[in-house]
């Protein structure tokens, strides 16, 4: 009897031991956690409660000029204040540090922004440390993310003499607050503006809004390296000038009467009142095509070039795919140089004509920062009806 009462005993004991192992077995095989907010927000965002939202394109154009603003503002009314003079009382790095703190990253204020202050109060120096983002105009948004968005601008040339820079500006949102995180300078020597008559008189008019400036076509000239460069031509207030497209530098000395006209003089050109279809018309077709094929794909906005494609067609959707993804490969585009090389009529009937157009194009492809030319020959199907012309497809030979 005692035998039977040891046996049962021992085995109850037996019991609990393994189920206490199966317990502990338990804790140590928890359900895995999904990772730490601050594994996936970006370094300089850890200590935002949760990633903002992208950007409009107003917005970031807005939080562009605010900031740079600010940012500029902050060193001239310090300077003011403390009458801080390079040589004889240079600016206190920890007062700028401070003021700046609202409006920049860390990185930037330790870095660019501390080497600017070294330099930025000399009464005798006329330097420019910081973009006229006032007057900024072409502004782009290239980068959107979550907690970070870059701008691009272009800044014409003043007539100070400052100025023909295409301006990027990199933010970042840090304890919810959109700070300038970098920004870099590029010259037309670098980068041509390739600046338009719109954009130029939209500076005009952002400097002097009661300036009276019309644009009086565009021509050629001979620059001082004996280089032939388009030029734009414009009278303001009863004076006519010039602009180099390539630089927007001002040509005061341009007279009318002298003035070299293109090969291929610009015309007016209404996409809704073709008359016929032959070289001239191709060529001038082509050329706004392709202008507008590469804003569609430098500004990801496929409404620039939609007019000139058969509405719903295969081509349509193709271009359509094609602008968004070479825009989000961070791919931009620039016409080099073009020409059409034939134009043969395909058929003819009572309400629809056809057409292929044969080119060749210079293409200008940026990836990464770095630009390569290439060289395209293409055959493009239109179709003429109504008086429109519409591309209905498009092969690469």
């Amino acid at each position: 009897m005692h035998k039977k009462k040891w046996t049962i005993a021992f085995v109850l004991l037996l019991l609990v031991v393994l189920t206490a192992c199966e317990e502990k077995e338990t804790v140590k095989l928890s359900k895995p956690t999904e990772p730490s907010s601050d594994e996936v927000i970006p370094k300089d965002q850890a200590k935002s409660s949760l990633p903002p939202d992208l950007v409009s394109e107003k917005k970031a154009e807005k939080t562009a000029v605010e900031t740079m603003n600010k940012i500029s503002s902050t060193y001239k009314e310090l300077g003011e204040k403390y009458e801080w003079e390079n040589e004889s009382n240079p600016a206190d790095y920890e007062t700028l540090k401070k003021a700046l703190t609202p409006y920049a990253t860390s990185s930037l204020i330790a870095t660019k922004l501390k080497s600017i202050s070294t330099n930025y109060y000399c009464k005798e120096c006329n330097m420019s440390f910081f973009p006229d983002v006032t007057h900024l105009i072409r502004f782009e948004l290239i980068n959107n993310h979550a907690g970070q968005f870059s701008v691009s601008a272009i800044e014409p040339i003043s007539k100070e003499g400052s100025g023909g820079l295409t301006i990027y500006m990199n933010f970042k949102y840090v304890n919810k607050h959109w700070k300038l995180n970098e920004w870099d300078e590029v010259t037309y020597h670098q980068k041509y503006l390739n600046i338009t008559a719109d954009e130029y008189i939209k500076y005009v008019k952002s400097i002097n809004p009661s300036s009276d400036i019309s644009y009086q076509g565009e021509s050629t000239r001979t620059n001082e390296k004996g280089e032939k460069e388009e030029i734009l031509v414009f009278k303001e207030n009863n004076k006519t000038y010039a602009i180099s497209k390539n630089s927007s530098q001002r040509i005061d000395d341009f007279k009318e009467g002298q003035k070299e006209k293109e090969k291929t003089e610009e015309k007016d050109f209404n996409l809704k009142n073709i008359q016929k279809v032959d070289q001239e018309t191709a060529d001038i077709f082509i050329e706004h095509y392709l202008r507008d094929l590469t804003q569609s794909i430098n500004t990801n906005k496929f409404e620039h070039v939609q007019p000139y494609i058969q509405r719903d067609s295969v081509l349509w959707n193709d271009q359509k795919q094609l602008v968004k993804m070479l825009y989000e490969r961070d791919i931009r585009e620039e016409i080099v140089d073009y020409s059409v090389l034939d134009v043969e009529s395909v058929s003819e009937e009572e309400n629809e004509a056809v057409y292929t157009i044969q080119t060749k194009e210079v293409i200008s492809i940026t990836t990464n920062g770095q630009s390569q030319e290439k060289e395209y020959y293409r055959t493009y199907t239109v179709s003429y009806s109504n008086k429109q012309l519409h591309l209905t497809k498009i092969e690469s030979l």
